[in-house]
């Protein structure tokens, strides 16, 4: 169940509540299950070993799915970031990808203390 706590916390930090909402035909419950089931996800891990291997293909798709999930949650700081980082790794470029991880890892540890404190 979606608490007032979370939706409150998760507007704040820039997040789009009501998209994320639409998309789970307003489900609040199922909306804060498919949290949980972002919270659990390895995508991020998988991106990151992928990078720090040089497995450009392995971190695309990783990051890929990241981007997909965060976008249909209305993760909007995420998304914009994952969409970077994706396009970065989509073509090859790795080190133009590890220059905009950092703030993508700063954002998906926004998104996390969200779950982990208000669900």
């Amino acid at each position: 169940m979606i608490l007032k706590s979370f939706k409150a916390a998760f507007v704040a930090g820039g997040n789009d509540y009501s998209a994320a909402l639409e998309r789970v035909a307003g489900d609040a419950e199922l909306l804060g299950e498919l949290m949980q089931i972002f919270r659990a996800d390895c995508n991020f891990s998988v991106m990151k070993t992928a990078m720090d291997a040089g497995e450009t293909e392995k971190a695309f798709r990783a990051a890929h799915s990241l981007k997909g999930s965060c976008g249909m949650l209305g993760m909007t700081d995420l998304y914009e970031t994952m969409v970077l980082l994706t396009d970065e790794l989509r073509h090859g470029n790795l080190e133009g990808a590890r220059l905009i991880f950092p703030k993508a890892e700063r954002e998906y540890g926004k998104v996390v203390e969200l779950i982990d404190n208000n669900l």
